[in-house]
C-alpha cells in the first residue's frame, strides 16, 4: 500500500472514530450540563488543566522519539517503557500529596478529592502512551480508533450514571479513571508488549536527547494553554470557569478533533521522507488547503449560530456562554488555518527545538493577553485567548519560513480562497440572525433556518468558483475515507440484513 493511500486510510479511520468520539462526548456534555452545576464543571476544568500540564512529564517526548526513529530495537522500547513508568509513578505520587494545597490555593475544597482520583487515572494514561506509540508507529490507525471510541463510551456512560445518582464533579473524574484503565488494558492486549528488561541508560539518554525538546515544548505549551483556566479559577470563581470551559469545548471541538488526527497520521508518513524537504513542503501546503476547507466553515457557523447552539446544547441556565463562544471562535478560525499541521513537519524534519520555541512564545505571550483581559472579567479573558490564537498562528508560520523556507506568500494564497468564501457567507447570514431572529419561537426558527440556507448557498457558490481543484481533490479522497468509516460499514451491514445486497 502506498504512503498516500496509508495516509488516506489512516485519516479515514481516525477521523471517523474521532468524530464519533467527539459526538458522543458532546451528547454526554449536553446531558451533564443539565445534571451538574456550573461550579462542578469549573472544578473539573481545573483538574483537567492541571493533569494536561503534568501529562507531558510522563513520557518526556519518548513516544515521538520512537516514532521518528527509522529503526528501533527491543532494548530501545524497553528503555522508553522503564523511563515512562518511573516518571508516571513519581508524578502521580506528587499529585496525590499536593492535592490539598492546590484545593486551598484555588479555594475549591472538592479539588483535593478530585485530584487524588485523577492521579490514578494519570498513571494509566501515562503508561498507555507508550503502547499507543507502538500502534501508531506501525500505522495501526484502526486499532487506535477503536480504543478511542471505546474509551469515550465508557467514560461518558459512567459519568452520566454517577451524575444522575448525585455524585457531582466526581462523576466526570471517575469516568476518566475507568476510561484510562480501559485504554491501558486494550493497549496491552493489542500490542502484546511487556518489557523483557529494564532497558539501558544509554538508550534512555538517546531517546531523551530528542524527546526532551518535544517534552519541553509540550510542557510550556500546555502550561501556557491552561493559564486562562488558572486565572479564572483563582481570580473569579468555579461557576464562571465552568461556563468558560464549556464554551471553549464547543468552539474547539471540531478543530482539536481534526488537527490532532492530521498531525498523528502525517508524522510517521513525513518521517519516511525526512531527507526530502521539498516533498514535505508540498505535502504541508496540500494538507493546509484541505484543512482550511474542512474546518473553517463549521467554525464560522458556530460563530453565526452561537445563540441557538448554546440554547439547544446546554439549556437556559448557560446563556452567559453565548458571547464567550462567539469571541473564542476567532481562536478556532486561527486553528483552522494551519494550527494542526505544524508539529508533524518540524518533528519529521528533525527540528523538535522549534516546538520549544513556539511554546516559549506561547508561554510568554498568552499569559499576558489573558491577565490583561482578566481586568474586564471573563469576556476579557476570552478576548485575550482569541487574539493570541491569531498572533500565535502567524508566529508558527514565520518559523516555517525562517528555518525551512516555506513561502509566506504561498501560505496566504493557500488560505485565501476558503477565507473569502467563509467571510462572504458569514456576513449576510449573521445579519439575518441579528436583525430578524427574535420574537416568537416560530419566528426564531424560521429566520435561523433562513440564515443557515443563505450561508450554505453562498459558501458553496464561492468555494466552487475560487477553489474548484481543491474541492474536486477533496471529493476524490473523500470516497475512500468514507468507505473506511463506521457509518459506511454500518450501512453495508444494514443493506445485507435487509437483503438489498
Amino acid at each position: 500500500m502506498s504512503y498516500a493511500k496509508k495516509a488516506v486510510t489512516g485519516i479515514g479511520w481516525m477521523f471517523t472514530s474521532s468524530a464519533s468520539v467527539q459526538g458522543i462526548g458532546l451528547v454526554a456534555n449536553m446531558v451533564l450540563a443539565r445534571l451538574l452545576m456550573p461550579a462542578d464543571f469549573g472544578a473539573v476544568a481545573l483538574v483537567v488543566a492541571i493533569i494536561a500540564v503534568l501529562q507531558t512529564f510522563a513520557e518526556l517526548g519518548m513516544s515521538v522519539a520512537l516514532i521518528q526513529r527509522e529503526h528501533v530495537t527491543r532494548s530501545l522500547i524497553d528503555s522508553a517503557f522503564t523511563a515512562t513508568v518511573l516518571l508516571t509513578l513519581s508524578i502521580a505520587a506528587i499529585i496525590w500529596v499536593i492535592s490539598p494545597h492546590v484545593a486551598s490555593f484555588f479555594r475549591i475544597t472538592v479539588l483535593s478529592g478530585l485530584l487524588k482520583i485523577a492521579a490514578l487515572s494519570y498513571l494509566f494514561s501515562g503508561i498507555f502512551s507508550l503502547h499507543r506509540c507502538l500502534l501508531l508507529r506501525n500505522l495501526r490507525y484502526r486499532e487506535i480508533s477503536i480504543i478511542g471510541f471505546g474509551a469515550v463510551v465508557l467514560s461518558s456512560v459512567t459519568s452520566i450514571v454517577l451524575a444522575y445518582q448525585g455524585h457531582g464533579p466526581y462523576s466526570i473524574v471517575w469516568g476518566h479513571f475507568l476510561s484510562g484503565a480501559g485504554c491501558l488494558v486494550a493497549g496491552l492486549w493489542l500490542t502484546k508488549y511487556l518489557p523483557g528488561s529494564f532497558g539501558s541508560f544509554r538508550d534512555m539518554r538517546s531517546l531523551f536527547s530528542f524527546g526532551m525538546w518535544v517534552s519541553l515544548g509540550r510542557i510550556m505549551g500546555n502550561a501556557a494553554g491552561k493559564v486562562d483556566s488558572f486565572v479564572i479559577g483563582r481570580a473569579l470563581d468555579a461557576a464562571t470557569l465552568g461556563g468558560y470551559y464549556l464554551a471553549q469545548k464547543i468552539v474547539l471541538l471540531i478543530p482539536n478533533t481534526y488537527t490532532g488526527i492530521i498531525d498523528q497520521v502525517m508524522l510517521p508518513i513525513y518521517s519516511k521522507f525526512q531527507k526530502e524537504a521539498d516533498r514535505i513542503q508540498d505535502g504541508y501546503f496540500k494538507t493546509l488547503s484541505l484543512t482550511a476547507i474542512i474546518l473553517l466553515p463549521p467554525i464560522c457557523l458556530i460563530f453565526t449560530f452561537a445563540d441557538p447552539l448554546v440554547r439547544i446544547l446546554l439549556g437556559g441556565r448557560w446563556l452567559q456562554v453565548i458571547p464567550l463562544v462567539m469571541i473564542m471562535s476567532l481562536f478556532g478560525i486561527a486553528q483552522s488555518l494551519g494550527g494542526g499541521v505544524f508539529a508533524s513537519v518540524i518533528y519529521s524534519l528533525g527540528r523538535p527545538q522549534l516546538a520549544t520555541v513556539t511554546n516559549a512564545f506561547r508561554m510568554a505571550a498568552l499569559p499576558g493577553f489573558v491577565l490583561v483581559g482578566s481586568l474586564w472579567g471573563v469576556l476579557g479573558v476570552a478576548w485575550g485567548f482569541a487574539l493570541y490564537g491569531v498572533i500565535g498562528r502567524l508566529f508558527s508560520q514565520w518559523l516555517l519560513r525562517h528555518f525551512f523556507g516555506f513561502s509566506f506568500l504561498r501560505y496566504l494564497k493557500t488560505i485565501l480562497p476558503v477565507s473569502i468564501s467563509a467571510s462572504a457567507a458569514t456576513a449576510p447570514a449573521y445579519c439575518i440572525r441579528y436583525f430578524f431572529a427574535h420574537g416568537s419561537l416560530c419566528d426564531m426558527v424560521f429566520w435561523n433556518l433562513t440564515a443557515l440556507i443563505v450561508w450554505v448557498l453562498i459558501y458553496f457558490l464561492f468555494i466552487r468558483t475560487v477553489a474548484r481543484k481543491e474541492i474536486e481533490y477533496l471529493l476524490g479522497i473523500g470516497k475512500p475515507i468514507f468507505q473506511t468509516s463506521f457509518v459506511y460499514r454500518g450501512l453495508l451491514y444494514l443493506q445485507r440484513r435487509l437483503g438489498f445486497i
